[in-house]
């Protein structure tokens, strides 16, 4: 993650033991903090948009935060699928999702995310395909970790019972 790290996010958390004031001043600082990064994050969307598949700037409006991942699967067409469960995602109708990505050439870490909740994302170009996923994602103990994804395409279904 190069905008909504690991650090940048821990840090947003409230430190026990502050005064309202102290905590106050804490966290105004983090937000102007956040808001940073959101603002460079959007900036640099902007600059690589043209450039994404048209199913990947669809993936920047759905806003998987608080999704449980619950199946990372990896396929012998060397596709990847993602299995999101979305029931406590209110701005997202559906209550489960399939991310496949086609032709995925770079993955690390999902495999240990089962289970975790998807907390932020960001789209990057990609030396080795059209692009990359970045996930910041946090284990029902609160262990916060990132995993990524390269891949040439993206197929987003919803796959409610």
């Amino acid at each position: 993650m190069k905008y909504f790290t690991k650090e940048l996010y821990q840090d947003y958390q409230v430190v026990e033991g502050m005064t309202p004031d102290e905590e106050k001043r804490y966290l105004d600082e983090k937000e102007r903090l956040w808001d940073f990064a959101v603002q460079e994050y959007k900036t640099h969307v902007n600059t690589i948009n043209d450039a994404l598949p048209e199913s990947v700037r669809q993936l920047l409006d759905y806003g998987f935060h608080d999704s449980m991942i619950t199946a990372v699967v990896r396929n012998e067409d060397d596709s990847l699928r993602l299995e999101l469960d979305t029931r406590h995602v209110p701005w997202i109708e559906g209550s489960r999702y399939w991310l496949t990505f086609s032709h995925s050439t770079f993955f690390g870490g999902a495999y240990m995310v089962e289970g975790s909740y998807w907390l932020y994302d960001e789209i990057h170009l990609s030396k080795h395909s059209a692009f990359e996923l970045h996930v910041l994602c946090q284990s029902p103990k609160l262990h916060i970790s990132e995993f990524r994804i390269a891949a040439d395409d993206l197929q987003i279904e919803r796959v409610d019972c």
